[in-house]
C-alpha cells in the first residue's frame, strides 16, 4: 500500500513520465498478479486489471503514450501465456484480442513494430479458435 501511495505522489510530480507508469504497472503486474504469489486466480485479474488501469492512465499524460499502449498489449501476451487459467473474457482468446487492440493502438501513436504485433496477436487468437 505505501509503494502504491508513493507510486501515486510520483504520478502527480511528473505524470509524462513514461517509465514511471510502466515501472509500477510492472510491479502489479510481477509482483502482485503472480501465480506463484497469488493462489486466487479472480484476485490474480484484479492485479492484472490494476497493472492495465495504470497503464492506461499514463497513456493518457506520458511523453510516449505509444509505449504505454505496446506495454499494455505485452502484458497481455504475458499473462496468456503465464496464466491461461485467469478468468478472462472470451478466456486466452480474449487476452490475445484484446492485446491486438493495444499494439493497434500503439500503431496509432507512430510505433513501428506495433502492426507486426497486432498481426501476430490476431493469428495467435484466431488459431486458439481454431482448435
Amino acid at each position: 500500500d505505501l509503494a502504491l501511495a508513493r507510486a501515486e505522489a510520483a504520478f502527480e510530480l511528473a505524470p509524462g513520465a513514461t517509465e514511471n507508469w510502466i515501472f509500477v504497472s510492472s510491479y502489479l503486474l510481477t509482483e502482485r498478479a503472480s501465480p506463484a504469489r497469488e493462489a486466487n486466480a479472480e484476485q490474480r485479474r484484479i492485479w492484472v486489471r490494476a497493472a492495465l488501469v495504470i497503464a492506461e492512465r499514463g497513456e493518457r499524460c506520458a511523453f510516449d503514450p505509444g509505449e504505454l499502449a505496446l506495454w499494455q498489449g505485452l502484458v497481455l501476451i504475458h499473462t496468456a501465456d503465464v496464466d491461461p487459467q485467469l478468468p478472462w473474457s472470451d478466456g486466452v482468446r480474449g487476452m490475445w484480442n484484446d492485446a491486438a487492440l493495444c499494439f493497434e493502438r500503439a500503431a496509432g501513436y507512430g510505433s513501428r513494430e506495433a502492426l507486426w504485433l497486432a498481426e501476430q496477436a490476431r493469428a495467435q487468437a484466431a488459431a486458439i479458435e481454431g482448435d
